[in-house]
């Protein structure tokens, strides 16, 4: 069985000869000294190609061109490309130490009433009314200081589970 698919990897019948930079027809090499006197057989699996699969250089940037809408027909658009604008945020806050002194005041609901998702205290928002925040900014909710992470719901989520 071992020799039958060593036959169907090269040179049998519906098959390719081996590529012109393939090694000479004697694939056995001498042991290395302290190795029991004999030979091996060396087994080498070459393929090209890129992202849009076995090909040359151009396969993987004519794929890529491919995926750019503005290449489409229009008729192939069901409509011209816009923002996507989420009806609602998943704010994701973490509680941190510290006195807090340069903590903001959560305008929202309470941070440390959600549930436990993404690696946060879960809680969702009308993305409308969710403040602007970035790194290093530190909310403060109920006495408690928080971190706060942002992620608008995308299309066909409903809820802080989901972002598991």
């Amino acid at each position: 069985m071992f020799c039958a698919a060593l036959a169907a990897c090269g040179g049998g019948p519906g098959t390719s000869g081996p590529p012109a930079s393939a090694p000479s027809a004697s694939t056995a090499s001498p042991s290395p000294s302290g190795e029991p006197e004999g030979e091996r057989l060396v087994l080498r699996w070459r393929r090209t190609g890129g992202v849009a699969g076995v090909g040359g250089p151009s396969a993987e940037a004519a794929f890529l061109k491919r995926l750019d809408p503005d290449g489409w027909p229009p008729a192939d658009l069901a409509a011209p490309p816009r923002p996507y604008v989420p009806e609602r945020t998943a704010v994701l806050a973490g509680e941190i130490g510290g006195d807090g002194a340069d903590a903001r005041p959560w305008p929202l609901g309470p941070l440390g009433d959600g549930v436990r998702a993404a690696g946060g205290v879960c809680t969702l928002a009308p993305t409308v009314k969710v403040p602007g925040t970035a790194p290093g900014i530190v909310w403060r909710s109920e006495g408690e200081v928080y971190s706060v992470r942002l992620r608008p719901l995308l299309p066909g989520e409903s809820s802080c589970a989901d972002l598991d």
